[in-house]
């Protein structure tokens, strides 16, 4: 055998173990995506096909379309892309301190996060779904992203919320005049810390610096760190989002109510609205449970006007399926296309197996800064 032909069988030889690690690590990859959507199939299945009223809903749907009234379902529908742009373009931002990405990445993070919570308590895998779309160096620093987006947006829920348990409070006879007062000096001071806190966030991180955390937590106290590169210019765009996301949404529920008959004057649906995603915000229920708990609230808020119960279950379960379901379905096939192992530090860059399918299999972002 010449020289030439040996070094060939040698390199063969060596990169068989490689290609037989390339192969198990993609098979492994690939039975964990076909896991999640057993899993997502599975519960959403259950809810859809099993739960109790689904059917009744699904009639009472039927039975309130009209002529007159189908561009209110329509609208709703339309608005629902409008939301999880917003929520990408929040996420975008806050993330852009650390990694540029495309909007494509974005909303794919973000419908990917959507995808996993519908199955998740208190939708945590919100958070999950979205670290599977940055490179495992940032896992961290998604999940803190992901943190700062949420707190502006439950301020959102909170102010509106807090105001419009006042409204309630204001018009009701049963609460003494004194207690209504201190409850509204109360909402303006809630409100108020709310904010500074939201604005102070990069000076809360450098004070958290002098602490030294238990050696299983330091690589998530170092990613609070990164909380001091966001800016309050980037902060203030964030909340402008989630006070933008909060209307749309809210508008769907409204519009969604008085499709299915509701009778209740618009400014108490929205205040009512506004107390509803303020105790989701207090009392976090997986998806399908706060569906259900949201309808029995709204029935105690407008006890007074003598709603039907099951139409607002069935504008809250719609809403559920428009908004959150029908997103979740994209999200899956976002989480196909991503390489699960790498993006959790299983599988190194230089491993043979591309993080995203496609022609050039690299992620759609620029690394901003130290990586450290």
């Amino acid at each position: 055998m010449n020289d030439h032909a040996m070094r060939i069988s040698y390199f063969e030889a060596g990169n068989q173990p490689m290609e037989h690690t390339t192969r198990r690590r993609r098979r492994l990859n690939n039975i964990i995506k076909v896991v999640i959507g057993l899993v997502f199939v599975g519960v959403i299945g259950y809810q859809l096909l099993v739960e109790k009223d689904t059917e009744a809903m699904w009639l009472n749907l039927l039975d309130s379309w009209s002529a007159e009234n189908a561009w209110m379902l329509i609208t709703v529908i339309a608005l629902m892309p409008v939301c999880w742009i917003l929520e990408a373009k929040k996420w975008k931002l806050l993330m852009s301190p650390a990694l540029k990405m495309s909007f494509r990445r974005a909303i794919g993070a973000v419908l990917g996060g959507v995808a996993i919570s519908l199955f998740t308590p208190n939708r945590i895998g919100e958070y999950g779904g979205r670290i599977l779309f940055v490179p495992s160096k940032y896992n961290w620093r998604a999940v803190i992203a992901t943190l700062v987006g949420s707190f502006a947006q439950n301020l959102v829920h909170v102010t509106f919320g807090l105001i419009a348990v006042v409204m309630f409070l204001v018009f009701s006879s049963v609460v003494p005049y004194a207690l209504r007062t201190g409850i509204g000096v109360l909402t303006v001071l809630v409100l108020i810390v709310g904010v500074l806190v939201y604005f102070r966030l990069p000076a809360l991180s450098i004070w958290a610096d002098k602490f030294t955390p238990p050696k299983w937590l330091q690589r998530p106290w170092r990613a609070l760190k990164y909380v001091q590169q966001i800016t309050d210019r980037d902060l203030l765009i964030a909340l402008g989002f989630s006070l933008t996301k909060y209307l749309v949404f809210s508008t769907q529920f409204v519009v969604l109510l008085l499709y299915f008959g509701v009778d209740v004057p618009v400014v108490w649906l929205f205040s009512g609205v506004a107390v509803m995603y303020l105790m989701q915000t207090g009392v976090p229920l997986p998806p399908f449970v706060d569906v259900v708990a949201r309808s029995e609230l709204a029935v105690l808020l407008w006890a007074s006007f003598a709603v039907n119960e099951l139409s607002v279950l069935a504008a809250s379960f719609f809403l559920w399926v428009i908004n959150l379901l029908i997103p979740a379905f994209f999200g899956l096939i976002a989480i196909s296309t991503v390489n699960v192992l790498r993006s959790l530090g299983y599988e190194s860059q230089s491993d043979n197996v591309h993080h995203v399918s496609g022609s050039n299999g690299t992620v759609a972002g620029t690394a901003v800064g130290p990586s450290k």
